[in-house]
């Protein structure tokens, strides 16, 4: 869950286990990892809520509180699964973020990421056709467009 601001909204997760703890973070730089409670930074690949927002500092700092409060509400205590992608020349961790929830048709995976598309508090960033997801993506901000979710709402 996001512990600490930054300017693309990233989380930062908590990793039980020592070892696979320092497998991951010895090749992050300082900023994307707490050794003390075994942090790491997860920027949130093809999406970025912050950078969705252009409507001025006011309504950025606002939105950047409830964005924030809404994934805080989704993965606070939760135990997740993040796919990751090591960026090396960055020395970062990108990551598509999954949680188990339970429907009345039994657990199912949720893509996080694809999650906050649908809410509309975020844009799809398109990978310049490099990802798979492209269509699903896109397929899932068009619904949030149509709703008028989220950012969807100010748009003109």
């Amino acid at each position: 869950f996001p512990t600490r601001r930054s300017s693309d909204l990233s989380l930062w997760l908590r990793i039980r286990d020592r070892n696979p703890y320092q497998i991951l973070a010895e090749r992050l730089s300082g900023g994307n990892r707490n050794d003390e409670k075994k942090e790491l930074r997860i920027h949130l690949k093809y999406i970025s809520p912050l950078c969705s927002v252009t409507l001025g500092h006011k309504f950025r700092e606002k939105w950047r509180k409830y964005t924030i409060s809404v994934l805080k509400n989704q993965l606070v205590d939760q135990l997740v699964l993040v796919e990751i992608d090591y960026k090396e020349r960055a020395r970062i961790l990108q990551g598509t973020v999954f949680k188990v929830i339970q429907t009345k048709n039994g657990d199912r995976s949720r893509n996080i990421n694809q999650w906050i598309v649908l809410q509309g508090l975020s844009y799809y960033f398109i990978n310049k056709g490099k990802s798979t997801m492209d269509q699903q993506y896109v397929n899932v901000q068009n619904t949030a467009k149509i709703k008028g979710s989220g950012l969807w709402k100010y748009q003109q």
